[in-house]
C-alpha cells in the first residue's frame, strides 16, 4: 500500500468536526421540527413521497407493502424509478423520526455527507491538512447540491453527495492494489447513488471511475515484468478490479435493478433531450463558478441547474493564478506531481468534457443524444455542470496542497525555537504565510455559506387542501377514495390520510401490460372526488358533471373546495363484457379524462382493501359474462386468484381486471407480488455474502489445504519417530534387489521409470555405511543410551 500523509486521531477528529459544522450551518434552514412544513418546490412532496408512505404504512399496518396506490394509478414501492425507500441516508430518518421532519434531516446529512466525501478523496489524492480540508468544507457547501433541493429536486440534490465517495474509491482502487476494501467501497458507494432515487448522476460516476481505471491501465515495465521489446505494461490487476467492483455492484443494487431493467419498458412519459440540449454561453457558464447569483442572458443560462457556484472570484484568482506564480518562485525544489498525473489528467479532460456537455457543445454526447435512445434519457444537460464544479473545488484544494507542502508550515512551526535568527524569521515567514493561507480558505468557505441563492428551504403545507383532503376521506363510503386536483406539490395530505391524488403531471408515468380486452387508455380517467382551484377550472368541471358539495371546506374565492360526480368510473366497476368490447371499437370519445359510458358500468363498493391486495366476493347472477376492472394499473407482477386458485388476470385499458362467468359466485382477490423485486433481493443477499467472505478473505482457507501425497509410501518398514511427514514422502524405498535405483524417462511416451543400476567397482566407490533400519519392537539407535 502507497504511504498517505500521517494522520493522528486528534486530526482526524478535528478535521472531521469542523466539516460537519459548517455543513449544518449551511444547511441550518433545514433544522425545523415543525412537522406542517415541508420542502420547497412544486415536485418535493412527490418527489419525497416513498419516504412518507414507508413510514404511514409501518405505522398503520406492520409492514411495508409492495405497492404504492396513492400516486396516479398506482406504482412499485421499492423499485419505482424515482423511489430511494432502500437508501439508508435519504429514508432511514424518516422511517426513525417521522415525515417530513425526517426528510429535513435526510438534506442535513447529505451536506454532511458530502463534505466527508470531499476529504476523504482529498486524503486518497495525498493531500496535507489544508488541501484535504478545504475540499471537504467546499463540497459541503457549494452551490448545485443546495440549489436542487431547495427548488425541490430532492434526488437530485442528495445523490451529489455520493459522487466524491465514487471518485475517491476509484482512485484507491488503482492506488493500493493490494487492498481490498476500495474494490468494495466502490461497489457500495455506486450501489447508493443508484437507490438515492434518480440515476441521472449515476452514468457520469461510472463514467469518471472507468476513465480513471483506463489510465491506470498501462504503466512503466520493472524488473519483475517478464521481457518484452516494450517499455510499458498492462496491468491486468487493475481492469480485474475494477471488473469485479462493477459486478458487485450490480449484485448489491440487484433488488432494484433487476426490476428497473426487466420492466422499463412500462416507464412511459419521459422524454428524451432533443438534439445536444440547449446551448449555453460558456463565458457564462465558466462565470458560474464565482458568481452567488444567476447569469441571465441570451445564452441560455437563466434556470437553477446553471448554479454551480463553488467559490468567490477572488478565492479563484488566488488558488489558480497567484498560487501557482508563488510556488515557482519560492527557492528549493519544486513539487511535481509524481505519481498523480493521471488523475489530474483525468480531472482536466473531465472539467472540459462536462463542461461543453452541460453547455449544450459536447460534440461526441451529441452524437450519442441522436443515436442512442438511452443516451437521450439524460436530458437537461445543464444538471451536468455540477461535475464541473467538482473539478473546480478538486483543482483549488490542489494547488492549496502544493504550496502547503512547499512553506511546510508544521515543520517551520517547530523551527521557531531555534536561536539562529536567520532561520528564525524564515520559519516565523512560513508560518505567518500558512495561518494566511488558511484563513482565507475559512473565509472563502464562509462567503460560499453566506452567500449562495436560496429560493426557500422549508415552506408550510397548504391548509385548505390538507383540510379538504380529510373532508373527502371521511365523507367517501369507499376504502379508496380517489380525487383529481391540478397539481401535485401538495402530496403530503392525500397520502397521510390514504386518499389517492390521480393527476400526477410529471415525467415518469407507469404503464400496464398490453391490454387483452380494452385498447383504451383508461389510466387517464378522472375520478368521483375534484378539487378545483379556479373559477375557469369550475366552469370547466361542472359542464362535465362534478358540483360542488355543500359543506366541505371553503376555498379562498368562498366556493366549497370538494366537487363531485357520482356518476364518474368507480375506483372498482364491472361491466358485461359485449358491452366492453363495443366500447372498444366505438369511436373514441373527444374527452381521453372520460374515456368511456359509465352508463354501462355498475359500481363495486363491497370489497376489503389493503395496497396491493383486494378481495371481493362477488356473486353474477346474469346469463352473460362480467368483467370485473380496478383502477391499479396493470404493472408486471400483479396476479388474480379465484377461490384461492390462480386464474388469468386481464388487462382492461391497462388496468387490473378479471372475467366472471355468468351465474357463478366467486371470491376474487388481486395481488401484487413483485416477483423480479424478489429475485433481485437474492441477488443482493448472495452478493452481501461474497463480500463479507472477500473481505475476510475466505480464499486462503483454500490455500491452507494440505495437497495430497502422490508418491509411493512404503509399508514393510517403519521410520524413527523423529522423522517428518514430508521426510516420509519423499523416501523412495530400495528394491528387493538392494541395487540402487535410477530413473529414466522415455522421450515419446513421457513416461518415467525406475531401474536397478549395477553395483560400482569397489575401488572406485567409497564404501557407504548402511542404514539401520529399527524392528518394530527395537528403539532406534540415535535414541538408545
Amino acid at each position: 500500500m502507497k504511504s498517505l500523509p500521517p494522520l493522528t486521531f486528534r486530526q482526524l477528529v478535528l478535521e472531521l468536526a469542523l466539516i460537519a459544522i459548517v455543513a449544518v450551518y449551511g444547511m441550518r434552514e433545514f433544522i425545523n421540527s415543525d412537522p406542517t412544513f415541508t420542502l420547497h418546490g412544486n415536485e418535493a412532496q412527490w418527489l419525497t413521497s416513498s419516504a412518507q408512505y414507508v413510514k404511514v404504512s409501518w405505522d398503520k399496518y406492520g409492514y411495508i407493502p409492495l405497492w404504492q396506490p396513492y400516486l396516479s394509478r398506482g406504482e412499485p414501492t421499492i423499485d419505482s424509478p424515482f423511489s430511494f425507500a432502500l437508501s439508508p441516508f435519504s429514508s432511514l430518518p424518516s422511517f426513525l423520526i417521522g415525515y417530513p421532519n425526517g426528510i429535513k434531516i435526510s438534506v442535513i446529512i447529505s451536506s454532511v455527507l458530502s463534505g466527508f466525501g470531499g476529504w476523504y478523496l482529498g486524503r486518497v489524492l495525498g493531500f496535507g491538512a489544508a488541501g484535504r480540508l478545504l475540499l471537504g468544507l467546499l463540497f459541503a457547501v457549494k452551490g448545485p447540491q443546495h440549489t436542487a433541493i431547495t427548488r425541490g429536486y430532492f434526488q437530485l440534490g442528495t445523490t451529489q453527495a455520493i459522487i466524491p465517495w465514487v471518485v475517491a474509491s476509484s482512485i484507491a482502487l488503482v492506488k493500493f492494489k493490494k487492498q481490498r476494501y476500495p474494490v468494495v467501497l466502490l461497489a457500495f458507494w455506486i450501489t447508493m447513488l443508484f437507490l438515492g432515487g434518480n440515476i441521472y448522476y449515476t452514468l457520469p460516476a461510472i463514467f469518471m471511475a472507468v476513465v480513471i481505471m483506463l489510465l491506470h491501465l498501462v504503466r512503466a515495465r520493472t524488473e519483475d515484468d517478464p521481457p518484452h521489446w516494450l517499455p510499458l505494461a498492462f496491468d491486468r490487476v487493475i481492469w480485474q478490479r475494477m471488473i469485479l467492483s462493477l459486478v458487485l455492484t450490480i449484485g448489491l443494487a440487484g433488488i432494484t435493478f433487476i426490476p428497473i431493467l426487466l420492466n422499463s419498458g412500462y416507464i412511459g412519459r419521459h422524454p428524451s433531450e432533443s438534439g445536444w440540449g440547449a446551448p449555453a454561453s460558456m463565458t457564462a457558464v465558466i462565470a458560474q463558478l464565482f458568481s452567488p447569483s444567476f447569469v441571465q442572458d441570451g445564452g441560455g443560462v437563466w434556470n437553477e441547474n446553471y448554479y454551480i457556484y463553488t467559490m468567490p472570484i477572488w478565492f479563484g484568482f488566488i488558488v489558480f493564478l497567484l498560487l501557482p506564480v508563488l510556488e515557482r518562485a519560492l527557492p528549493g525544489e519544486r513539487r511535481s506531481l509524481g505519481n498523480q498525473w493521471r488523475i489530474w489528467f483525468a480531472g482536466v479532460f473531465f472539467f472540459i468534457f462536462f463542461t461543453t456537455w452541460g453547455s449544450g457543445m459536447n460534440a461526441f454526447v451529441g452524437w450519442a443524444y441522436e443515436n442512442l435512445p438511452l443516451i437521450g434519457r439524460w436530458r437537461n444537460v445543464n444538471r451536468m455542470l455540477t461535475l464541473t464544479s467538482f473539478w473546480a473545488a478538486t483543482f483549488a484544494a490542489l494547488w492549496i496542497d502544493i504550496f502547503w507542502k512547499r512553506i511546510d508550515p508544521a515543520a517551520s512551526y517547530r523551527q521557531l525555537a531555534t536561536s539562529e535568527f536567520r532561520d528564525w524569521l524564515r520559519a516565523a515567514v512560513r508560518v505567518s504565510i500558512g495561518v494566511i493561507l488558511v484563513s482565507l480558505s475559512l473565509l472563502a468557505v464562509w462567503e460560499v455559506v453566506s452567500g449562495r441563492l436560496l429560493y426557500g428551504s422549508v415552506v408550510p403545507e397548504s391548509s385548505m387542501i390538507s383540510q379538504c383532503v380529510a373532508w373527502i376521506k371521511e365523507h367517501d363510503d369507499e376504502p379508496m377514495p380517489s380525487v383529481w386536483v391540478l397539481d401535485y406539490y401538495t402530496v403530503n395530505p392525500f397520502i397521510r390520510e390514504g386518499v389517492r391524488i390521480s393527476n400526477i403531471n410529471a415525467d415518469y408515468d407507469p404503464l400496464g401490460v398490453t391490454p387483452t380486452i380494452f385498447d383504451l387508455d383508461l389510466t387517464e380517467a378522472t375520478p368521483e372526488w375534484i378539487i378545483p382551484y379556479f373559477q375557469a377550472e369550475q366552469e370547466f368541471w361542472g359542464l362535465r358533471g362534478w358540483s360542488p358539495v355543500e359543506g366541505s371546506p371553503l376555498m379562498g374565492d368562498g366556493q366549497p373546495c370538494a366537487w363531485r360526480n357520482p356518476n364518474a368510473l368507480a375506483y372498482a366497476f364491472t361491466i358485461q363484457y359485449d358491452d366492453l368490447l363495443w366500447a372498444s371499437t366505438a369511436p373514441p370519445r373527444e374527452d381521453f379524462r372520460i374515456p368511456m359510458d359509465t352508463t354501462l358500468t355498475q359500481p363495486v363498493t363491497e370489497y376489503d382493501w389493503l395496497p396491493g391486495k383486494i378481495r371481493f366476493n362477488y356473486n353474477n347472477t346474469t346469463e352473460e359474462q362480467v368483467v370485473l376492472v380496478v383502477q391499479e394499473v396493470a404493472w408486471p407482477g400483479w396476479v388474480v386468484r379465484i377461490n384461492g386458485e390462480p386464474a388469468r388476470l386481464e388487462s382492461v385499458g391497462q388496468l387490473i381486471g378479471y372475467v366472471i362467468p355468468p351465474n357463478s359466485e366467486q371470491v376474487i382477490e388481486f395481488e401484487f407480488t413483485a416477483p423480479l423485486l424478489r429475485v433481485g433481493a437474492i441477488i443482493t443477499a448472495l452478493s452481501v455474502l461474497f463480500i463479507i467472505l472477500y473481505l475476510g478473505r475466505a480464499d486462503r482457507l483454500l490455500r491452507r489445504l494440505p495437497e495430497p501425497i502422490r508418491r509411493y509410501i512404503p509399508t514393510d518398514w517403519q521410520l524413527p519417530p523423529s522423522r517428518t511427514v514430508t521426510e516420509l514422502a519423499t523416501i523412495t524405498p530400495a528394491p528387493p534387489s538392494g541395487l540402487p535405483l535410477e530413473a529414466t524417462t522415455n522421450g515419446s511416451s513421457g513416461e518415467t521409470t525406475l531401474t536397478e543400476t549395477p553395483a560400482a567397482d569397489p575401488a572406485v566407490t567409497p564404501a557407504v555405511t548402511p542404514a539401520v533400519t529399527p524392528t518394530p519392537n527395537e528403539e532406534p539407535p540415535e535414541n538408545k543410551a
